[in-house]
Formats: structure tokens, sequence, C-alpha cells
């Protein structure tokens, strides 16, 4: 059967007329976007193709469906923050009986293969655990988080690296719905993969960094890659770079002539708003006060 990617997917007749907002997140491939999309449906057969791309949808309403998922059949009452993992490669059969809201993602096959296969080894084999209707678990609230991310157009703050983290960890938690065990992590970064990764973020920490990037130059796999630096940093990566970026805004607010506009450019932040909200949350003041109160200019 003909698979098809979900960008694709988004402009036929079944999506496009009922998309209300579509985002791209990040990602572990510039040339792969994770896509994120909000749906308002009236009732009618929402059925989808084969799909290439890994799919999750979580639920915004209350409504009644009938859905078959692979083996999986459902029929009866849905409710606001249940999801569903699509089945990869096969058609899946919804008739929604109510009007309906939905957020969606959708993880490249490039993408979510690597990270299936570095993270869950026998996922070929247990994959099908997650082909019903979820009612627990962490999926929903980290699709929100990436929207939110996706929405601020994830230059501010953290960007690539947190979203990557983000999309990592959403992978990791498919395997806990599906009550796969996950082996206990011990150990951090050997001495000259800690020296080497941390050249790197030193040298760009004002440009988006990918995760995968910083596994590579370890040899690890992103989710190895990015407990062992938590391990031996003790924050992840993400922070690591914030913590950059502060410190180094921080001495070019000594010169006064230097507007904070321009600060926050030099140090990875496209608009000044987010360096004001990275000094808000680690500091407790604004750029301008503490340019004026600790630095006294």
């Amino acid at each position: 059967m003909v698979q098809v990617d979900f960008e694709t997917h988004l402009g036929s007749d079944v999506v496009a007329p009922f998309l209300v907002e579509r985002l791209v997140g990040g990602t572990t491939s510039i040339d792969a976007p994770v896509h994120l999309v909000q749906l308002a449906q009236p009732p009618g057969d929402f059925s989808d193709p084969p799909m290439s791309d890994l799919v999750i949808t979580a639920g915004l309403s209350t409504h009644r469906t009938t859905y078959r998922n692979a083996d999986f059949r459902f029929t009866g009452q849905a409710m606001p923050g249940e999801w569903a993992v699509f089945a990869r490669g096969e058609a899946n059969s919804i008739i929604i009986d109510d009007p309906s809201r939905f957020i969606a993602i959708a993880i490249p096959a490039s993408v979510a293969d690597p990270l299936l296969d570095s993270l869950w080894p026998d996922h070929a084999n247990q994959f099908a655990r997650l082909h019903r209707r979820q009612h627990a678990g962490l999926v929903p609230q980290l699709i929100e988080r990436l929207w939110h991310r996706a929405g601020a157009r994830l230059a501010e703050d953290a960007g690539q690296l947190y979203c990557d983290a983000l999309v990592t960890v959403l992978v990791s938690e498919l395997m806990h719905s599906a009550q796969v065990p996950v082996a206990p992590f011990r150990g951090g970064l050997a001495g000259w993969q800690r020296r080497r990764v941390a050249e790197y973020i030193d040298a760009a920490f004002d440009r988006d960094i990918a995760l995968a990037d910083l596994a590579g130059l370890c040899g690890l796999s992103e989710d190895h890659f990015a407990r062992a630096f938590r391990g031996s940093f003790g924050i992840p990566p993400y922070r690591y770079q914030l913590r950059l970026r502060l410190e180094r805004a921080k001495e070019l607010l000594a010169d006064p002539e230097l507007p904070v506009g321009a600060v926050a450019a030099m140090v990875g932040f496209p608009r000044s708003q987010g360096l004001t909200r990275l000094f808000l949350r680690e500091l407790g003041i604004t750029p301008l006060r503490f340019r004026r109160d600790v630095l006294g200019h």
C-alpha cells in the first residue's frame, strides 16, 4: 500500500479545510521539520491513508467516534487529553459523530526511525502496544510544550537544543506508554567527550545548535548523549547554552553604548524580549536594571 508523508496529507481534502493553525517545530534535521497542527472538524469521515511519518494526535474536545487503528477498534466517547499513535504504513479509519478539535505532531521517518532504533531496539515488534486509546503519560503535555515553543519561533530562549530534547523525550515516552522497561543510566561523558562538546558549545553559543550535532561529536545516540551530558555537567545542553549566553550578555552590558537589542543579537536572541525573559528567569531583573543597579551604568 502506498504511504504518504504528513506534509502531503496536510494539503489533502481530509485535512486542509479544517486546519486551524500549523507550526514547524524543533527537529534533529533541518531538512526534516517536525510538523504540528491544530484541527477543528465537523462530524464526518476523517480516515487517513497509510503514513510514513510517526503521527501522534491528542484530543482537545469531547466527541463520539468510531476508530480503527491497525488491530485496535474503538467506538465510544473520546475525551480531551486522550491521545493515539497512528499505525505507520496502515490506513486508519476515523468516523467522528460530533464537532471535534485535535492537536497533532508528525515526526518524519528520517528523524523518528533513528530515534526509535537507538531508544527502542525492539520497536518493530512492540509498537503495536501503542495502537489504542491512551489516557495517561506525558505525551499530551510534551506536544503542547512543543506547540508553544514552535509558536515562539524556536529561536527565542533555548531554541533548537530544547526542541530536539523534547522530541527525543516524546519518543522515549512512547516506550513508557507501551510498558517497555528502560535500562537505568549510570555515568557521564568521557573526558575527551566533555572537552569536545564544551568547546563546540562555547564557540557556537550564540547560534542554534542541534542535539544531533552534539551527540555526533561524542559518537553517541541523542538520548544517551543527553543523559550523559546531564550526568557530567549537572544540567541539560540547552541550559548550558543559555548559561553561556547569560554570562556573555552580562559582560556586554558593561558597555553603556551598546543598546540592549544589540546585546541580545550578539548572544543569539533575534529580539530583545528573549534576553529579557532570560534575565528575569535567572536573575529576577531586566537587562536594563542589571546594567543600572549591578553595573552602575
